[in-house]
């Protein structure tokens, strides 16, 4: 895609942003409800279990992260695979951010690694057409740190050390769905933070 249609495109979205934005936000619901976690944990593999995850409605990706608990042990390092999950009116927007303006290309997931007491971590973007090379930029800390979402405590991931513009304001949050499956919760200060969050998945072969 050239420079001046990723331009056309992003001033076309901030033009129609607010409305939509709020709409994100009624679709998240009022209130949260007791979500049939046999939707998700009946899957007889990760694989299936994230594709019954993409069948959710945003409403139910919400009422999924409240019921999942509070991470209890330390972060498995490592290279992890992401998916966005595309739910409410502004998922195209988000999804063509993600994909266009984000990184150097298209967003592939997460490296998690750990330096002196810390974690630290990259995301991962594809370094050319075919994806056959990865690239690691837009670097973020991650600790375990009360939600901004329900006060619970969750792995967040925060990018403002690190980076300015746009990607300064951003702030993920990450619980278990099992061992080596994440539901993500992406936020940006410019959208609205965690009122209206981005769910994503990270998977793991660790």
């Amino acid at each position: 895609m050239s420079k001046k249609n990723k331009i056309t495109i992003l001033i076309t979205i901030l033009l129609i942003f607010p409305l939509l934005n709020g709409i994100n936000i009624l679709q998240n619901g009022w209130e949260r409800k007791d979500l049939d976690l046999s939707l998700v944990y009946s899957a007889k593999s990760d694989r299936e279990m994230m594709a019954a995850i993409h069948k959710l409605s945003k409403r139910e990706i919400l009422d999924l992260y409240y019921l999942l608990p509070e991470p209890k042990e330390e972060f498995p390092i490592g290279d992890y695979e992401g998916e966005l999950v595309e739910v409410g009116v502004m998922s195209p927007f988000s999804g063509f951010y993600t994909h266009h303006i984000f990184g150097p290309g298209r967003w592939k997931g997460k490296t998690i690694s750990k330096e002196n007491d810390s974690y630290i971590g990259f995301n991962r973007f594809c370094g050319n057409e075919d994806c056959s090379s990865l690239l690691k930029e837009k670097r973020f800390l991650l600790k375990l740190a009360h939600s901004r979402i329900d006060q619970k405590l969750s792995w967040t991931l925060d990018y403002s050390s690190f980076n300015d513009g746009l990607v300064h304001g951003m702030y993920d949050e990450l619980r278990p769905i099992k061992k080596n499956i994440f539901l993500g919760m992406g936020t940006m200060s410019v959208g609205g933070g965690a009122l209206n969050p981005a769910p994503f998945l990270l998977i793991t072969k660790n």
